[in-house]
């Protein structure tokens, strides 16, 4: 009884989030049809990032709503080292493929811990803080303060794909 009140509550709290998602997706899609908006290749790597870390911090919330254990720790080395990851990314095609082969492991570790049994443990709601963290920080640092990595603009722009 204890859990269906909880994931209720979970349901009423959520009411809004795929509204102001959907209405925020609607309002980019017709500025952009009618030329109200018109983003240069770091505008798009900035915004997309954001939402990526906006995407992290609400499954920090979910995560954070169905766990029990308060290993806040765990989202600090996960906020340095996909940092880094992230900031090499930016930078060139070995970051690039660095940052693919830690997600990889990452994953490969987190079914791991489902079939051992683990997974029901382990803070997966502060790893995804870490990530949210890490990639804010990130994009702020080189998007905001600083401009987007040439490589990373590169990457976005799809007219620059045709020498690769």
């Amino acid at each position: 009884m204890i859990l269906k009140k909880h994931i209720l509550s979970l349901y009423r709290l959520n009411d809004a989030v795929p509204v102001v998602v959907a209405a925020f997706g609607t309002f980019i899609s017709l500025s952009r049809q009618h030329g109200l908006m018109q983003f240069d290749t770091g505008t798009k790597v900035v915004l997309l990032d954001a939402f990526l870390a906006a995407s992290f911090v609400f499954q920090y919330w979910l995560g954070r709503q169905l766990a029990t254990n308060d290993d806040w720790w765990v989202a600090v080395p996960v906020a340095l080292v996909t940092f880094a990851l992230f900031a090499a990314a930016d930078r060139s095609r070995a970051g690039l493929w660095t940052l693919v082969g830690a997600g990889l492991l990452a994953m490969a570790a987190l079914v791991g811990l489902a079939v051992t049994g683990e997974f029901r443990t382990f803070p997966y709601g502060w790893f995804f803080l870490g990530l949210a963290v890490a990639m804010a920080v990130n994009r702020f640092l080189f998007g905001v303060v600083r401009p987007v990595p040439k490589a990373r603009r590169h990457r976005m722009d799809p007219s620059g794909w045709v020498d690769e």
